[in-house]
């Protein structure tokens, strides 16, 4: 179970109806699924080619266990831009 961190590009969720693209700067993952090892099923797709990094599970709940504000702001949410 990964998050993802996007550096450049369009993105959005196969299964969603959003209004604009995740782009430059958007931190995208479900935090209460991450938090609580929730499998998803969630497709990421690339509307215009960019490049995102993967921030997976472990090193994400050890960061933010070092930063409790960052716990505060991810609290239920999958998307942060």
């Amino acid at each position: 179970m990964e998050a993802v961190l996007i550096a450049d590009g369009e993105f959005t969720f196969d299964r969603a109806e959003q209004a604009q693209p995740f782009c430059k700067g958007a931190f995208v993952g479900d935090m209460e699924a991450l938090m609580n090892d929730i499998p998803l099923h969630t497709t990421l797709l690339c509307l215009k080619p960019g490049e995102i990094y993967y921030i997976n599970r472990a090193d994400l709940l050890e960061y933010i266990s070092d930063y409790p504000k960052l716990q505060l702001l991810f609290r239920n949410r999958r998307f942060v831009e």
